[in-house]
């Protein structure tokens, strides 16, 4: 389950069709009434300037009769149950490095809270400007201004140029006495191309060989075309002729084996899905790494898109967690487990000012609350009403109709008596059988 709690319903589908069609389920609202329910909870806005309540399909219900019915065909295995012999994490949890944004990146974001509220009062056309648009940007705009206008200033203290500095001293002190430091940096957005004014990629390998990289120890993943390209690629990382690698997702992640000698990954950005991360961090913490500890840095920018992309990630990440775990499971789970702390940090990190989210969390609380004791008193009005006026009603009702059904009775039964064999009159005609009534 690497995206959505729908993907779970898609493997019962296929795996026990027959077993959810006995307990009445037969497609995925009988599903969700079933085992899931909708929460509303506080979301930063996709422009990052503040918070809305978002319902989302993110809590599992009657999760022991769930599990027992999915264990039928499916055997979890996780990390903490394996035990395998893997470095650990440097400082018990990834390094997270928060870039202020500058005038520049303020003044965007500025932009797309005017454009986000435009769009959300209805009065633009989709083929104009829309919240994809939006997301898109204010996502491009969260890693490197100048991908969204190459003459965009260089931020100093922005999130690229604390990747290569933190690089930097991870392969100065990795490489020493002899050692090799290998490092994998990862960003899904701004690769490498022909036609592309700025490149994430490009910016990085310069200011890397600014501060003393060799180019030829600098690799892209995405120059390696073909499997043999691949797999000299992958050698030269676990031999330590090549020291940093940089990829994406899709092409360094599943498959790629270059543990050997790897020290520190960066997460330039944020995927989309909570299993590109643990696909991403896969690649070091792994059997077959020499080295006792690696270092996971991940990169935010205040007050952009990025707070918003780790908010979703630890939404999925939360109910994920919830299932597949080794752990004996409740009736009924939304806790955030540890790896969704992580990402909750970072959340936090990016927000800007904690005191936001509490007055929000709190004024939630204060709105549930109310509701509540709505529906308490609605309830209790309800069954005080019933006591003094609706039952005693059908009583009286229900003692008549009784008193009427057994004098119908008697009167059946002093039919049978009286005529015993069957007999019906319709009009003038009296028929004895029943065919032919």
């Amino acid at each position: 389950i690497s995206n959505t709690m729908c993907e779970m319903y898609v493997m019962q589908l296929y795996l026990q069709k027959a077993a959810l069609e006995e307990m009445g389920i037969y497609h995925f609202d009988s599903w969700a009434a079933n085992f899931g329910e909708v929460t509303t909870a506080l979301e930063l806005t996709v422009e990052g300037s503040g918070f809305r309540f978002k319902s989302r399909f993110n809590k599992f219900t009657n999760l022991p009769e769930l599990m027992n019915i999915f264990r039928e065909v499916a055997d979890v295995q996780t990390a903490d149950m394996l035990d395998l012999d893997v470095p650990a994490l440097r400082g018990g949890k990834p390094i997270i490095v928060e870039s202020e944004p500058d005038w520049y990146v303020k003044q965007v974001m500025e932009d797309f809270v005017v454009r986000a509220e435009r769009i959300r009062g209805g009065g633009v056309d989709p083929s104009v400007d829309n919240f994809l648009k939006i997301t898109h940007e204010a996502r491009l705009l969260g890693t490197d201004a100048r991908l969204i206008d190459k003459d965009a200033p260089n931020n100093p203290d922005g999130k690229l140029n604390k990747v290569a500095e933190n690089v930097w001293k991870e392969y100065e002190k990795g490489n020493v006495n002899g050692h090799i430091g290998c490092q994998l940096i990862f960003s899904d957005i701004g690769t490498p191309g022909p036609d592309k004014d700025f490149t994430i990629y490009d910016y990085l390998k310069e200011t890397l060989i600014q501060y003393g990289i060799p180019a030829e120890e600098i690799a892209f993943i995405h120059d390696a075309k073909t499997d043999a390209q691949r797999d000299a690629l992958f050698k030269e990382m676990r031999t330590g002729k090549k020291k940093v690698l940089i990829g994406s997702t899709d092409k360094c992640g599943t498959g790629v084996n270059v543990q050997t000698h790897l020290v520190a990954m960066h997460h330039v950005d944020c995927p989309w899905k909570p299993s590109s991360i643990e696909q991403r961090e896969g690649r070091g913490i792994r059997q077959g790494n020499e080295n006792e500890e690696v270092a996971i840095y991940r990169y935010v920018t205040k007050g952009t898109f990025d707070a918003y992309n780790w908010s979703l990630v630890e939404n999925k990440q939360r109910f994920i967690s919830q299932v597949m775990t080794s752990k004996a499971v409740s009736r009924s789970c939304e806790d955030i487990d540890e790896a969704t702390l992580s990402y909750a940090e970072i959340k936090a990190v990016a927000t800007g000012n904690p005191l936001i989210k509490e007055k929000m969390e709190i004024d939630n609380d204060v709105q549930r609350l109310k509701l509540l004791k709505a529906s308490y008193d609605n309830q209790r009005y309800g069954l005080q009403d019933n006591f003094m006026i609706k039952y005693p009603k059908l009583i009286k009702t229900a003692t008549e109709k009784l008193a009427n059904v057994r004098e119908d009775v008697k009167a059946r039964d002093k039919e049978l008596i009286d005529n015993p064999e069957f007999a019906i009159t319709i009009g003038k005609a009296t028929y004895t059988e029943r065919v032919d009534g």
